[in-house]
């Protein structure tokens, strides 16, 4: 195993220029124009394990390339507080043409 120190931005559709929401792919789209990367599927794990403060309610969808999970669902990681003091990470089962809301959070790779 390798380790790599990644640099992180949390960013909505809203502050992409999607004052209505987005679409995933237009979500990418947009944050790649701007410099950012995706996340590779271990961001997922390492950010919840080390994201200990994480404010209740707060959910990131991490902008990663979907996998199919053990259901056969296409799948991307969301770290999530779930305002109870409870935190874990998710299989978020959006499908790619699904509609993200404005201020949904996102978390992508920005170029170090």
């Amino acid at each position: 195993p390798i380790k790599r120190e990644v640099g992180l931005v949390r960013i909505t559709p809203r502050e992409l220029g999607f004052a209505n929401g987005a679409y995933r792919l237009d979500v990418y789209r947009r944050a790649f124009e701007c410099g950012l990367e995706i996340c590779l599927p271990e961001v997922g794990p390492q950010l919840r394990l080390q994201y200990s403060d994480q404010p209740p309610l707060e959910s990131l969808q991490i902008g990663m390339e979907a996998h199919v999970d053990s259901l056969g669902h296409q799948s991307q990681f969301r770290v999530v507080h779930g305002g109870d003091g409870f935190v874990w990470l998710a299989g978020d089962h959006k499908h790619p043409d699904d509609f993200w809301e404005a201020g949904e959070l996102f978390v992508f790779l920005k170029k170090l």
